[in-house]
């Protein structure tokens, strides 16, 4: 490189390392890496005649150029630490032939190997600034083997351009799609192609070296990729809260049941009876655990002898051969590790199972026969359990008042017409239409003087009115299956101002199906006899309701009603 060039150089080289400086007062977190940048390309523009300074020059480059890539929070997955050494390596094999034999040499075409590396830390998708420092450490590097005023300047040029480049945000350093497998083939072609060279011409021992451990790197690579795929798939089929299979990995390995052998097997459907009275009362993080918990015990009851599963929300699966054929046995054990008993809640099971391939012999057709059958018994159970407790809390109400009955048989059908209008479920719907039944069965509690007393309630009177919805909660509570339908006697008489009694609540505070009881309730009483009001037709019941929407009662359940009312009344008619 003659004295020309030198100063050629200096013109270019000292600007640029000014650039790096006043870029690394730009940003904090990478003011080193521009700083020892800036370093190299002094150290350049005196290298006119040393190819140690030059060497040193491409070292503090590298140097820089690495504490740029680690300033950015690029999140590197494993294949891609592979892939990094897999270039380093193969890089080196190829400038090894390619480069003069020389120390300085040598030591350039490692440098660049491992300046290439560094961009494995990417995602092999560097933003504009690493790429265009990137390109100046290899055209420095190329200057280093060739040398060259023009591959210095340009270089110089190309880190000098750097820290002005729009940076984005780090992105995952993750390969997808094709690039996952074009870099490594490329790597890969380049390895062999330098022992396929060295068959025909001498090569030194270190190309050699370096391009087999080229091509260990990649099968490395490749087998970690592989596990990872097989991990991803793994966790596509596990329930993320419970650690159980999911859906998918059920009907994979249902699937493969019904089409390898004959032996005998069971498919259990489980679904938890009470939860959603527990998350509603502890709140979704305890019924999470809840979950956490009985998913274990359902695990750990099976042991070694089947699998289970989570189909999602609070239903449950089990899998399991049954060499001796009691199907039945297997679906009870299921069942009682789902259930858990507390102070205040009870957690039961209902289940519904299939022999096969006996009775089926398709996923579908056996998920289909199971829960039909899971749901025959969940209905049981309701009716055993709930519909018992509320014919006799029914009885006791009509014998106190049998004059109530049909009013309060008159509420409840048309809360349920009500609530389907409103989009209430099934479950809800059952609630609601329980909860009309008894909602004032707190009022047992109450003396009869003070319910058939035809002129106004003085304070004390008032109070014992105010408190019989909490009783009636109590009454309910003592029950279970009732928790819920409790809950919502509770709030029948609150307002949807906030004046109501006993907590106060106001708006969508208030349980939808109590706030459609308060309607249907004020409705059916103001069109009976009662003892100290006159009955009010239809019209002047409707326009008191409208009245009191908004304030007492909820404006669009009592437009609803009307609705539904309406269409009773013509259906009645025809």
């Amino acid at each position: 490189m003659n004295a020309f060039h030198a100063i050629w150089l200096s013109f270019v080289a000292l600007p640029a390392a000014a650039s790096c400086l006043a870029g690394g007062r730009r940003v904090r977190r990478e003011r080193w890496a521009w700083f020892v940048l800036a370093g190299s390309l002094v150290v350049a523009a005196g290298s006119a005649h040393s190819g140690a300074v030059r060497l040193a020059s491409l070292a503090g480059l590298l140097i820089g150029f690495a504490l740029l890539v680690r300033a950015r929070p690029y999140d590197v997955d494993g294949p891609l630490w592979f892939d990094g050494i897999a270039v380093a390596t193969a890089v080196g094999a190829v400038g090894a032939v390619l480069a003069v034999d020389s120390t300085i040499d040598g030591v350039a075409v490692s440098l660049v190997a491992a300046a290439t590396s560094l961009l494995a830390a990417t995602g092999w998708r560097p933003d504009r600034t690493l790429g265009c420092a990137a390109s100046g450490v290899a055209a420095v590097g190329a200057a280093v083997l060739v040398p060259s005023a023009l591959a210095w300047a340009g270089a110089a040029l190309l880190v000098g351009l750097s820290p002005w480049q729009p940076t984005a945000a780090a992105r995952p350093g993750r390969l997808e799609g094709r690039r996952a497998l074009l870099l490594p083939s490329l790597f890969a072609s380049a390895s062999v192609g330098v022992l396929v060279y060295g068959n025909f011409r001498s090569v030194g021992a270190g190309s050699l070296a370096l391009a087999t451990a080229s091509l260990a790197a990649l099968v490395v690579r490749t087998e970690r990729g592989r596990r990872m795929i097989a991990g991803s798939w793994r966790m596509a089929g596990t329930d993320p809260l419970t650690g159980l299979g999911n859906r998918r990995r059920l009907q994979a390995d249902l699937g493969a049941l019904l089409t390898g052998d004959d032996r005998p097997a069971v498919l259990v459907l489980l679904d938890l009876d009470g939860f959603k009275s527990y998350n509603d009362t502890f709140g979704h993080p305890a019924g999470d655990a809840l979950l956490v918990r009985l998913a274990q015990e359902l695990n750990e009851s099976l042991g070694d002898r089947g699998e289970a599963y989570r189909m999602g929300g609070d239903e449950f699966c089990v899998l399991a051969p049954v060499p001796d054929g009691d199907h039945e046995a297997v679906a009870r054990a299921a069942a009682i590790a789902l259930e858990e008993d507390g102070d205040s809640f009870t957690i039961g099971c209902s289940y519904g199972y299939v022999r096969l391939p006996e009775e089926a012999n398709d996923p579908s057709d056996a998920l289909r026969v199971a829960d039909r059958r899971m749901y025959v018994q969940k209905d049981s159970r309701r009716s055993w359990a709930g519909q018992q407790t509320i014919d006799v809390l029914s009885r006791v109400i009509h014998e106190r008042d049998s004059r109530a009955g049909g009013q309060r048989a008159s509420v409840a059908s048309l809360a349920d017409a009500v609530g389907e209008r409103l989009g209430l479920d099934p479950e809800e719907l059952v609630q609601l239409h329980h909860a009309a039944a008894l909602h004032d069965i707190g009022k047992l509690a109450i003396p009869e003087t003070i319910l058939e007393k035809p002129g106004p309630l003085n304070t004390a009177e008032w109070d014992f009115i105010r408190a019989h919805p909490v009783v009636g909660e109590r009454i309910l509570s003592a029950a279970p299956a009732l928790s819920q339908v409790a809950r919502i006697v509770r709030s029948t008489h609150e307002r949807v101002d906030g004046s109501g009694y006993p907590d106060g609540l106001a708006g969508e505070a208030i349980p939808l199906a109590a706030r459609i009881i308060s309607v249907c309730d004020a409705l059916c009483a103001m069109t009976s006899d009662r003892p100290y009001a006159a009955t009010k037709s239809s019209d002047e019941a409707f326009a008191e309701l409208r009245r009191a929407g908004g304030t007492q009662l909820d404006p669009v359940v009592v437009a609803v009603t009307a609705a539904v009312w309406e269409e009773l009344r013509l259906r009645r008619a025809a």
